[in-house]
């Protein structure tokens, strides 16, 4: 079984609202509106899907602001358009983090598939594939 289609079943299954693109945790350094986060002060990308990401910052913006992302993943610059959906302050996001849920809206095709194959690679890291 593919891990995308283990965890859309899971989903469905242990959640009311499922799921479709599996999120991972992450620890990802990167720029919003060409002004680098402070990464040592735990500024990040924190979950990241195929679609979107998580950032852990306390420089918010209001819902439906544009946002301009560069982040890097093992070695590579990706650029991309985004959509801020929602924002938390402290103690309001997940594990209490505060920040801003984003959607990629404009990223190419060559880079949406690295971060696809990325989080893949790191969910299905040291599995072993199966004998058929």
């Amino acid at each position: 079984i593919r891990a995308d289609e283990l965890y859309r079943t899971v989903q469905a299954v242990i959640e009311p609202n499922p799921r479709e693109r599996i999120r991972i945790q992450t620890s990802i350094p990167l720029s919003v509106n060409n002004a680098p986060l402070d990464y040592k002060g735990g500024e990040c990308g924190t979950m990241l899907s195929e679609q979107g990401m998580y950032v852990r910052t306390l420089k918010t913006s209001p819902a439906k602001t544009a946002l301009s992302v560069t982040m890097t993943i093992k070695g590579r610059t990706i650029t991309l358009d985004a959509e801020l959906l929602y924002s938390h302050r402290l103690g309001q996001g997940p594990a209490g983090q505060p920040g801003m849920g984003l959607k990629f809206v404009r990223i190419s095709p060559e880079d949406q598939e690295f971060i696809k194959q990325y989080i893949h690679d790191e969910v299905t890291g040291g599995i072993a594939p199966g004998k058929r």
